[in-house]
């Protein structure tokens, strides 16, 4: 028993490991966390750093106020462009369809008098047909022989031989009046000639 060292003790031991670690904590300097803010990121921002910051966002507003005053300015633009050329288009359209209109009326006009000259004509060429078949018919009924004919035929070839001198004679006057002949490079109109006696024998 005597024999036992009394540094070997456990007490002794525990001591010796107290003093050890209190030794090694002693002058550990404290270790600050990451999550914890330092002293300098506590600082307050000056005046400077304010203003600055200020600035930056006025101008980036000021920037984006142009902008979209230019966009605007141009979106206005390409509207104003395209209500020009719809204007344009239909300002076209329009004095295209009336000068279509214009064209169509004045071929209506043409071929309207064209045929009014057409119906003028026939109604002319119809008239001298009508009146040459009349003139032919009063010169075979003057060129008639009463000769051999029987009383109730000459009554009749008579009468209608004067019938056709009253035709020549109305036809003289409404002729006088007008201030015209009948009479064509010194020869006259059959159909004007008067018969003479022999046609009523």
């Amino acid at each position: 028993m005597h024999g036992i060292d009394l540094q070997s003790s456990p007490e002794s031991d525990m001591a010796e490991q107290e003093a050890d670690t209190f030794e090694d904590t002693e002058w550990t300097p404290e270790q600050v966390s990451e999550t914890q803010p330092t002293r300098q990121s506590l600082k307050p921002q000056g005046k400077k750093a304010s203003k600055k910051k200020g600035s930056s966002s006025k101008n980036d507003y000021t920037k984006y106020m142009e902008e979209l005053t230019r966009q605007g300015e141009l979106n206005m633009a390409r509207e104003k462009a395209r209500d020009e050329e719809k204007v344009a288009a239909m300002t076209a359209i329009i004095a295209a369809t009336r000068a279509r209109d214009v064209a169509t009326e004045r071929q209506r006009e043409i071929v309207n008098r064209e045929n009014e000259l057409v119906r003028e004509a026939l109604h002319r060429e119809n008239e001298m047909l009508r009146e040459e078949r009349m003139a032919q018919a009063d010169r075979d009924t003057m060129s008639k022989s009463l000769i051999g004919l029987s009383p109730n035929s000459k009554y009749f070839w008579t009468s209608e031989k004067k019938d056709v001198m009253r035709r020549r004679r109305a036809r003289d006057m409404e002729t006088s009046q007008r201030g015209s002949s009948y009479t064509n490079h010194g020869i006259q109109d059959p159909s004007t000639t008067y018969p003479n006696s022999r046609d009523f024998v």
